[in-house]
Parts: C-alpha cells; structure tokens; sequence
C-alpha cells in the first residue's frame, strides 16, 4: 500500500475498530440456549430499527424502550433485561490505546466519528477509556445524525477545522467509508484488527511493533 503522505489527522470509528463487540456472546449470557427467544428479542430491539434510533439521539430513550416493548410485549422481560445490560455488548480492546498512542507519537492528530448511543456509553464507560487520549471526536447522538449521512463528517470536519484532503478515517462498514470518500476524506475498512492495523502502518508510514 503506498504512503499517502498528505493525512494529518487520522479518525476512528469506535464499535469493531477500537472496541470490540460481542453480541453473539451477549445473546448467551442473556438467554442461554433459548435460541427462539432472543430471535424475538432481536427482532423487536435490532430489526426494528430502534437501535439505531438511539444512535440518532432524537427520540427520547424511555420512548425508544416503549417502542421496542411495543413491537412484541411478550418478550418485555427479556427486552428489559438487554437494556439493562446493553453495555456488555462492547468490550474494551488491548489494542486501542497503544494504537492511538502510536499514531500520535507519530505526529497524527486522532479523532473519532461513531454511531453511538448514551445508553452505550453510561452503561460501559470502561471500553471507551481511550477518549481521553484523543484530539476530539463525534458520537452521532449528541449530533442527532448517523454514518453514512455525509452531514455528520462535514459536522466533524467544521467542528475541528479539518481538511478532508489531510484525514482518513477507519470504519468497519464499506457505507461509511463510500460515504466519507464523497467528502473528500481517504478511508479505511476494518475486516479485522491485525489488517486494519497493518493497513494504516503503511498508508502512514508508521514504525510501531504492535502491528
């Protein structure tokens, strides 16, 4: 892969980038080999779109959780008990920290740009422990926008005074990558952590050993 060596600013994606997900696992912990249950449950809190609606952040969240009931009220119980425990879903990486320190040391400013939601965040504080570390970032919930609406890179790009000719951004879902190459950003799709990694030491031109 050849250096582009325009990019200043590299920006992140969080879910499947930086931290890492598990839902599958979260299915089993919650219900066990009840396969036919957590299919409903799935369906009322995932397939319904209501998820993402509390990445957008414009419906309120006890309204969100009354839409989801409403979508099978025999499986309240088990709805509730996945809001409850929504934050184990995410899981903090060993990867992240020295990655973005990394990059840093490196000269690149690091933002990041995800499709969060407040539930996520005040439910497992712990796997976002590398924010602190960053130059600044969006979650789309305090902008009431979602990846891949081109509205939510151009809000980071002003917000931060960025040129997109001088960012790349990381992201798991060819969508959002598409939808940030329409603005001028270079991207990066992550199918896993080592290639992702590996990918961005040579675009940059990094020396780092934990690639």
């Amino acid at each position: 892969m050849e250096r582009n060596t325009a990019v200043k600013n590299v920006i992140f994606d969080i879910g499947k980038v930086l931290v890492g997900i598990r839902l599958e696992e979260f299915a089993r912990d919650l219900f066990g080999g009840d396969t036919a249950a957590w299919d409903r449950v799935h369906g009322a809190v995932w397939n319904s779109g209501l998820w993402t609606e509390l990445d957008r952040g414009i419906i309120p969240e006890d309204e969100v959780l009354r839409r989801m009931v409403a979508c099978d009220p025999d499986m309240k119980d088990g709805i509730y008990k996945v809001w409850d425990r929504a934050g184990e879903i995410a899981y903090r990486t060993d990867h992240a920290v020295p990655w973005i320190t990394a990059i840093k040391k490196s000269g690149y400013r690091t933002y990041f740009l995800s499709n969060y939601s407040h539930l996520m965040m005040y439910t497992n504080p712990h796997a976002l422990d590398f924010l602190c570390l960053m130059d600044g970032g969006i979650f789309s919930c305090n902008v009431k926008r979602i990846k891949p609406d081109p509205e939510i890179y151009r809000i980071l790009l002003e917000q931060y005074q960025l040129d997109p000719g001088e960012c790349l951004f990381i992201d798991d879902k060819e969508e959002n990558t598409e939808a940030a190459q329409g603005v001028g950003i270079s991207a990066l799709r992550c199918t896993g952590f080592e290639q992702v990694q590996r990918d961005a030491r040579d675009l940059l031109g990094l020396e780092c050993g934990i690639y």
